[in-house]
């Protein structure tokens, strides 16, 4: 979905800050809309509404979810929203560690056989006691008396992060708002090719994302991470 948060990074923007080209300054954000099955499975879903639109009879908060009540309580579908706020500028940096430093991966649990991810969810600060930057194995920002961008150190471009964050992929020059797109993080799911709006990320990030909320981070922190993770591998490459 288009829209959500602005970006209080930067304050003027280049009058054309995509290739598409507009004729007043653009500052956007981006909303995910987030749904979850609590409880019940496809076959209940579908003796409930058969394929069609179905109302909840039932409505019921559950802390960052608002809950919708079908079956006498045999199917719970969770919801909640997201809002981002994407902006890049060309900023010089200095960013140092005292210690070497490696990337963590995820490990094998040969006993349950499936992959865990305690280092990495550490790294990122879900850790049971995050620590100093030095204990996570991340390195130090140095401080600058403002963050603040000139307009020249403005991407001519829509930065093809928020491309991938839109769920989209590369925009191809277009202006990154295409929403309505559904990225599938449960792994019994595999769109139709058919179906080009719907995207299946690697296992690795459907688990990574799953543990981290089974774990008890809050979906926002876990979105957060995702989007994180998959822009260093960007960087990268």
């Amino acid at each position: 979905m288009a829209g959500g948060l602005s970006s209080e990074f930067v304050a003027d923007v280049l009058p054309a800050n995509t290739s598409a080209g507009f004729e007043e300054p653009e500052d956007y954000g981006t909303a995910y809309l987030i749904l979850n099955v609590t409880l019940g499975s496809a076959y209940t879903w579908d003796a409930v509404a058969g394929g069609t639109p179905a109302s909840p009879p039932e409505y019921s908060e559950n802390g960052e979810w608002l809950d919708l009540v079908y079956s006498k309580g045999e199917l719970v579908l969770g919801v909640t929203v997201c809002y981002s706020a994407f902006r890049i500028a060309d900023i010089p940096v200095s960013i140092s560690s005292r210690f070497n430093r490696t990337e963590p991966v995820a490990s094998f649990d040969s006993v349950n056989s499936i992959y865990t991810f305690s280092e990495i969810r550490n790294q990122l600060g879900q850790g049971p006691d995050p620590g100093s930057l030095q204990d996570r194995g991340v390195l130090e920002l140095e401080e600058k008396p403002s963050w603040i961008a000139d307009a020249s150190d403005l991407p001519p471009v829509e930065p093809f992060v928020r491309d991938f964050a839109n769920m989209q992929g590369p925009s191809g020059g277009g202006s990154g708002m295409t929403g309505n797109y559904t990225a599938l993080l449960w792994q019994a799911i595999s769109p139709s090719a058919q179906k080009p709006q719907f995207i299946t990320p690697d296992p690795m990030h459907v688990w990574l994302v799953q543990e981290m909320v089974n774990t008890g981070a809050s979906v926002a922190f876990a979105l957060q991470s995702i989007i994180t993770v998959l822009s260093s591998m960007a960087y990268y490459d």
